[in-house]
């Protein structure tokens, strides 16, 4: 064997050791890659787990062992939405934000960081949230409604009962929308119509009051109090307009609320 022919079969049999090599550490890689994905597979379905127990801050603590392992949207939506649940609004759009950075179809972390937005008065933010939502779910009644609300607290009053238009288009039900509907209405000196508006909300809040107390259901007192502390704002609402409408509206308005 001349020397270059010992070179050749000794570049050769370097070259298959190189090959082995890169095999194995593909293969370490592949499972340490797959133990860490089932880890956080395990993490995330115990943090749906107390989630839907509605055990939110232990929800929070597998989400957070499943992000460890392996990041993802879903694990920092469910954070977010445990922690808007537990009143920590500027740490629930952190991680709102986090979801949207892995995943901007994300949808549902727009909608509820345009609801912690709104929370903390910033208004203009969740009006692009909730307009950025509208996008993905253009037939969602809640996100013209809410994005109606934070128009109106900036007094876009015109823009906000564009929005409540939209809204009960798609779900005339909704009392809280004819009440502020009625609130913007009021703001431009439309006061039959805010009138109307206020009378329809106090209608479908006494009805639910009702539906409520024919189910019979006590795990609903906490939101029949709710609706009833609603309805009294519109009864302050009908009160405060009486001196700005017609007389058979003014009739109308007494006879619901004496």
């Amino acid at each position: 064997m001349t020397f270059t022919e010992f070179g050749n079969v000794v570049l050769f049999h370097s070259f298959i050791l190189m090959v082995r090599f890169l095999s194995i550490l593909v293969f370490v890689f592949s499972y340490i890659l797959g133990s860490a994905q089932n880890d956080a597979s395990i993490y995330y379905k115990n943090g749906l787990t107390r989630f839907k127990r509605k055990d939110y801050k232990l929800a929070i603590l597998e989400f957070r062992r499943a992000i460890e392992k392996q990041p993802s949207d879903s694990a920092y939506f469910h954070i977010g939405f445990s922690e808007m649940m537990l009143g920590d609004t500027m740490v629930s759009i952190q991680d709102f934000t986090k979801a949207i950075a892995l995943d901007s179809d994300n949808a549902m972390s727009y909608f509820f960081r345009g609801m912690d937005r709104h929370a903390i008065g910033e208004y203009s933010q969740a009006i692009q949230d909730f307009t950025k939502y509208l996008t993905f779910k253009p037939g969602s009644a809640s996100a013209y409604f809410f994005r109606a609300k934070a128009k109106l607290d900036i007094n876009q009053y015109l823009q906000a009962i564009s929005d409540f238009d939209s809204g009960l288009k798609i779900d005339s039900t909704y009392a809280v929308a004819y009440r502020d509907r009625g609130k913007a209405k009021f703001e431009l000196k439309d006061f039959n119509a805010a009138a109307e508006d206020f009378i329809t909300g106090y209608i479908l809040f006494n009805s639910e009051v009702v539906n409520i107390e024919t189910r019979h259901n006590p795990d609903e007192n906490g939101y029949k109090s709710n609706v009833i502390k609603l309805r009294a704002s519109v009864s302050i609402e009908l009160k405060r307009i009486l001196p700005f409408v017609t007389e058979d509206i003014c009739r109308r308005i007494e006879g619901l609320i004496k």
